[in-house]
């Protein structure tokens, strides 16, 4: 008995949807924009993500998300909005997902709208960001400590 290995089953995949999924594999940064003219929705079914270049990636590029709901994708990726979330590790739920933007069209040009919307921060942005809630919550330290410290950026 032939077990398939994971590309076999991703190709396999591919033929069933009838050239709807395709599966880009590994890219480096140039490759991004190409595949972004390509692609519809982007899935990202992590079990664990902290920062999700991926889902900002997409989302940068006006496109929805279908993702598991973990802590680093669900800061950006809003249910019903600029994509669908599903329980992390449910291939079902998943599987639901894809239907649903397979087969709503509507859905799909919502989400793809609210992809459009999403402010997406650039590393640098976030990093500001951090800054001010530090020195927001150490201000009283710092004016009463005389210390003035340093801009990480």
């Amino acid at each position: 008995m032939h077990h398939l290995t994971e590309m076999e089953k991703i190709k396999e995949l591919e033929n069933l949807s009838q050239g709807k999924i395709k599966y880009a594999g590994t890219y480096t940064p140039d490759d991004i924009g190409a595949i972004m003219k390509t692609a519809d929705v982007g899935i990202v079914p992590s079990y664990f993500e902290t920062y999700c270049l991926t889902a900002r990636e997409f989302l940068i590029y006006g496109k929805p998300i279908i993702a598991a709901e973990t802590f680093g994708i669900n800061e950006i990726v809003k249910d019903n909005i600029n994509g669908l979330l599903f329980p992390v590790g449910s291939w079902q739920e998943l599987r639901n997902a894809v239907h649903r933007i397979i087969t709503e069209q509507n859905l799909l040009n919502s989400l793809t709208l609210g992809a459009g919307q999403t402010k997406v921060f650039t590393l640098k942005e976030e990093v500001e960001q951090l800054e001010e809630l530090y020195y927001e919550v150490l201000g009283n330290w710092v004016h009463d400590e005389g210390v003035q410290p340093q801009k990480m950026i």
